[in-house]
């Protein structure tokens, strides 16, 4: 990698070039890791994704983008729900 262009670490790099926003998509990093020196992981938000996929007539296909989504709305609700403070 010749320049990381302000970063400060290739995995910042990386992170920065998937996420992006236009027209109406967003793609947002929620968390990432190199394995090794050449392998580069990250989880990207499901839900952009799902809204670019075309119509399907498989059930099968349906259910699981219908538990993406399940999932992605409970990992909202667990972010933004107060957890209780000691005392």
């Amino acid at each position: 990698m010749q320049s990381l262009e302000g970063h400060s670490g290739p995995r910042q790099y990386l992170d920065a070039q998937f996420t992006w926003t236009r027209l109406d998509t967003v793609s947002i990093v929620l968390r990432s890791a190199f394995v090794g020196r050449r392998v580069y992981y990250a989880a990207i938000d499901p839900e952009p994704i799902l809204d670019l996929l075309t119509p399907t007539d498989s059930e099968y296909a349906r259910q699981w983008r219908a538990d993406c989504r399940a999932n992605a709305a409970a990992r909202r609700a667990r972010r933004v729900k107060p957890s209780p403070r000691a005392g």
